[in-house]
């Protein structure tokens, strides 16, 4: 028993404390347009494979925090633009990692929405109606909106 806790003893005083606690590497940056160099809010940005990542603020900023040392490779992504890949080593110190998002240029084709009247749908309501509101002269005054 006594040799268990002065093992125990032994590793609260090394630095066992301060590798279970360590708080890890800090990835920060900036996504903006490639054309006009405006910041991209809300672009998301990931290490690939994994769910550890970050969305941009309004300024196109971005933060992912508590990264251990290795080797990632960063996606950013937003909505008409290709996605932009970066390897990135992290090591000992903080990472400021900015990137820019070049449109897509391919055009989607339109699309035409044509609506028709459902029979079915009508019947359905109209019993609902008589279900839900009754038969009675008040119930021909209710709506639903």
């Amino acid at each position: 028993m006594l040799r268990f806790i002065s093992r125990l003893l032994f590793l609260a005083v090394s630095g066992f404390p301060a590798i279970v606690f360590s708080q890890g590497i800090t990835i920060t940056g900036r996504i903006v347009d490639a054309e006009t160099l405006d910041p991209m809010p809300y672009a998301h940005v990931f290490i690939d494979q994994t769910t550890i990542g970050a969305v941009s603020n309004i300024d196109g900023e971005y933060v992912i925090e508590n990264m251990l040392p290795g080797n990632y490779k960063l996606v950013f992504s937003y909505v008409g633009y290709e996605l932009y890949y970066e390897q990135v080593t992290v090591a000992a110190k903080d990472i400021r990692l900015s990137a820019r998002l070049i449109p897509q240029k391919e055009m989607l084709q339109a699309v035409e929405v044509k609506g028709s009247k459902d029979k079915e749908w009508e019947k359905q309501l109209k019993e609902f109606r008589q279900v839900f509101f009754g038969t009675g002269a008040i119930a021909k005054e209710c709506n639903i909106l």
